[in-house]
């Protein structure tokens, strides 16, 4: 979590110690928090440049909060090697593409009420790269919709996974829930 204020890292720390839940720990200008072991590691590793990162902060806007998901080179290679084809509409899309072009990060924004909004930006590297990822993501968000075990437990799923549908904007993936589109009522309903 990065934070500006030195007093403010600390206190969040403190905050997220007392929360039960792992270990948070001030390094440099972020406070680290999760399971012991993984903020150890995390601690230990020299910082690494992630490109994207003020992009995908500034995709998620000026919202109350904000997720960023920035995969490292071996996070990509994982996925390469665990999915060498993933499906597709029409047959199946290298592992590569998603994990290479596809997916470069993704940023989420919320906003709390009175006007309460979420925001997904999934970045790619080209056009192209963007609509292969929103073909796999629409089968995979079509596919839980008609399974008969998500739609006993999710009455409204195929409403659900319409309004988590990304769209196609250029070279990014793009979902907001509101008021507007009254997908926040679908996703807490």
């Amino acid at each position: 979590v990065p934070v500006q204020q030195p007093a403010q890292r600390a206190k969040l720390a403190e905050f997220l110690r007392t929360s039960g839940f792992g270990a948070a720990e001030v390094a440099d200008r972020v406070v680290l928090w999760g399971e012991k072991a993984a903020v150890d590691r995390i601690k230990q590793q020299p910082a690494q440049k992630r490109p994207g990162l003020e992009k995908a902060f500034a995709a998620a806007g000026d919202t109350a909060a904000q997720l960023l998901i920035i995969p490292s080179d071996e996070q990509r290679r994982v996925i390469r090697e665990t999915f060498p084809e993933l499906p597709v509409e029409g047959g199946t899309e290298a592992g590569e593409t998603i994990a290479a072009a596809g997916f470069l990060w993704a940023a989420i924004g919320l906003n709390a009420p009175p006007k309460l909004q979420a925001e997904a930006v999934i970045q790619s590297e080209d056009a192209a790269a963007a609509k292969a990822l929103q073909a796999l993501l629409q089968n995979v968000l079509n596919a839980a919709a008609e399974s008969a075990e998500v739609k006993q437990e999710i009455a409204q799923a195929p409403e659900l996974a319409e309004a988590l549908m990304p769209q196609a904007k250029g070279d990014r993936l793009i979902v907001t829930l509101n008021d507007e589109n009254q997908g926040v009522q679908k996703l807490i309903a």
